[in-house]
């Protein structure tokens, strides 16, 4: 029983992530590629430990494709991003150019 109570016992340990903005990074920056088509050049946003997210860059929702995923085209500015869910908010802040 001393086993049981100790630091070596790791099975069935669970370990919580926080909820945290994945793509993009943190202070990103990103420059729109005068060669590639606009549609070519787009951003996917990932979060950590969620599902069911709702993303929002400048407070306008970004609504996901088909396949669940969250893109966003690249557009010159300074940006903020925020993902939502069950488990909490984040924001960051990214810039293009």
């Amino acid at each position: 029983s001393q086993w049981c109570a100790s630091r070596h016992n790791t099975i069935d340990a669970h370990v919580r992530s926080q909820f945290r903005i994945i793509s993009p990074p943190p202070h990103a920056h990103y420059q729109i590629d005068p060669v590639l088509p606009a549609s070519q050049q787009m951003l996917e946003f990932t979060a950590a430990v969620a599902r069911d997210v709702q993303w929002f860059v400048n407070g306008t929702e970004v609504p996901p494709q088909r396949d669940g995923r969250f893109f966003w085209q690249l557009a010159r500015g300074q940006w903020n991003v925020r993902a939502v869910s069950c488990l909490g908010t984040a924001e960051q802040i990214f810039s293009v150019e």
